[in-house]
């Protein structure tokens, strides 16, 4: 049995959802549904993940990046779920659903409209100055997803974007879902499997994010019970950690007197000014400088591992290193 030092660090959430990540909702699930002692913490460092990018769970000095890795130990914990592969009657699991909705899920994400778009959602939840770089990862793994399916770049004109395989494989997966999900239930029964882990976090995303074109978020409302299962998942779970910046702008007080200074105050205001621009220029310089060497070590381990052709997660552990937010 595991330990209670497990934690997980995932991004911060948006639109009432606990992270604003694919990887990160499909593991925060999955310990929610195994009841596993991991203590949830919201984080920007991606430059303390082994891999650059989140999730990634720590415990006992030891660090997994990497859905399937975080997966994998936990189920050595004994944290686990039905295998919906081994039921070689259930013809709906968790390959079937990830394999028709992630490329066209992927060219929603990234695609010459909605980059901007998600590009900024990553941005604001990521510390400076890998803000900048981070997305960049996400940008050239969904572009690697879309010319090796497609055999098209985010680059080309638009014209030569032909999504409509991928987007057709999408729509009939999630009608297929909607005529065998129930919103009280499960797929296919009342035990959850991966197969839920990973629907919720692709229908949540798609029913909560507006981008420009969106044509999923769309198709989804017209599927009443699939967008019904993903608010009673949100709810049950993730009440505590769900998170939306709309709330709380609405909840934020505005100010209606202006604060007048001294002339001696003033001054003083200015030296501290000055005092916090110096000190956040030599912290982000080191900043810098740390996260140009994390690259450098996490860009040889790449040279020397394969690196999946569909869906690249970028897996590892690292032994003994301790790490912060």
């Amino acid at each position: 049995m595991a330990s209670d030092d497990l934690s997980i660090y995932v991004y911060k959430g948006e639109w009432g959802l606990p992270s604003i990540d694919l990887d990160c909702l499909k593991a925060l699930m999955f310990i929610k549904l195994t009841g596993a002692p991991v203590e949830i913490k919201i984080s920007n460092g991606v430059i303390w993940s082994p891999n650059g990018i989140l999730p990634y769970l720590q415990h006992k000095g030891r660090k997994i990046a990497g859905f399937q890795k975080i997966i994998h130990y936990l189920n050595n914990l004994g944290y686990t779920l039905k295998d919906e592969a081994a039921a070689t009657s259930m013809e709906v699991d968790e390959g079937f659903v990830r394999l028709n909705l992630y490329p066209y899920f992927q060219y929603l994400l990234w695609c010459p409209e909605n980059i901007d778009k998600t590009r900024a959602i990553y941005a604001h939840r990521i510390q400076f100055p890998l803000n900048f770089y981070t997305p960049k990862k996400y940008l050239q793994r969904a572009e690697n997803t879309i010319q090796q399916i497609c055999g098209f770049s985010f680059d080309d004109p638009i014209a030569k974007h032909d999504i409509a395989e991928i987007a057709a494989k999408a729509k009939q997966c999630l009608n297929l879902l909607e005529e065998r999900i129930t919103p009280e239930g499960w797929l296919g029964d009342n035990t959850p499997g991966m197969v839920d882990c990973t629907i919720y976090a692709f229908c949540s995303i798609l029913i909560n994010h507006k981008m420009p074109n969106n044509s999923l978020q769309v198709h989804l409302q017209q599927c009443p019970k699939l967008t019904k299962y993903v608010q009673r998942i949100t709810k049950k779970y993730f009440e505590k950690e769900a998170f939306s910046s709309m709330k709380k702008e609405e909840n934020t007080p505005k100010s209606s007197s202006k604060e007048y200074y001294t002339a001696e105050q003033e001054k003083e205001q200015r030296e501290v000014r000055k005092r916090y621009i110096v000190s956040a220029f030599v912290a982000t310089i080191s900043m810098a400088v740390f996260a140009i060497l994390k690259e450098i070590k996490i860009s040889a381990r790449y040279d020397d591992e394969e690196v999946p052709q569909f869906e690249f997660e970028g897996d590892y552990v690292d032994e003994g290193e301790e790490g912060g937010e």
